[in-house]
């Protein structure tokens, strides 16, 4: 019981420093230009949906009046989660738009850490690589940059991941299903993440090689569900 009290305290340490170290380094350089028009794009997008009225520009595809795809590469994932912020806090601005971003990257920073915990990778290389890749000028940049726009699938990615390792501890198909799901969502988030499909199924590969044949049927069929629905919302979108 101590040792788990012990290993809690650790994480939240860790995830402490990540938050901080992530903060400081995007508000010493909030101040400096970096407003890509791909980065601005949420914004402007969110402003629409809330505001129909207002008179702003945005990209994104024809919609039935609510938008699914931002561009056919895209989906509108981070636009939805810029008009709630925008609601609750009543404005925006170019330190809301790095803000939100750089959620993003704090999460993705954390499930790091935790996919390689879960790997049974030593907890103290765990922190300090990403705690290191939170300070990496590149995490910074991708904040301010046009690059934002693979955040949210990444973090989706990393959540499949994280699912994948739970469903290999435990043998529930609700984590398999999961994994899935993710793993589509994050390809709706940004098509080039589809590449990642190839090591999804490697992993699974090798999972499945000492089981039935019914049971590597089984595991395909559920993780597939999974991204199916993921998914859906690009194929939804195209058909707008």
């Amino acid at each position: 019981m101590q040792k788990d009290k012990s290993i809690n305290l650790f994480d939240l340490c860790v995830g402490i420093l990540i938050v901080l170290i992530s903060l400081i380094g995007m508000l010493g350089a909030v101040n400096l230009p970096g407003i890509y028009l791909d980065a601005a794009n949420p914004d402007y997008l969110a402003v629409q949906i809330l505001y129909p009225q207002a008179d702003r520009v945005s990209w994104a595809v024809p919609n039935w009046g609510f938008p699914i795809l931002g561009q056919v590469y895209h989906g509108v994932f981070s636009a939805y989660v810029m008009a709630v912020v925008i609601k609750i806090v009543g404005s925006t601005s170019v330190v809301l738009l790095h803000t939100v971003n750089t959620i993003y990257g704090i999460i993705i920073c954390l499930m790091t850490y935790f996919i390689m915990k879960k790997m049974n990778i030593n907890k103290w290389i765990s922190a300090l690589m990403s705690i290191c890749m939170c300070c990496m000028p590149a995490m910074f940049l991708t904040y301010r940059t046009q690059f934002y726009i693979e955040l949210p699938g990444i973090m989706f990615m990393t959540f499949s991941i994280y699912m994948l390792l739970i469903w290999s501890d435990k043998n529930e198909f609700r984590y398999l299903f999961l994994a899935g799901f993710f793993a589509g969502f994050s390809i709706y988030c940004y098509y080039n993440l589809a590449f990642m499909f190839v090591a999804y199924l490697i992993y699974l590969i090798f999972q499945m090689k000492n089981k039935k044949n019914e049971d590597k049927l089984n595991i395909l069929l559920i993780w597939g569900s999974g991204v199916a629905l993921g998914i859906i919302l690009y194929v939804v979108g195209y058909t707008e």
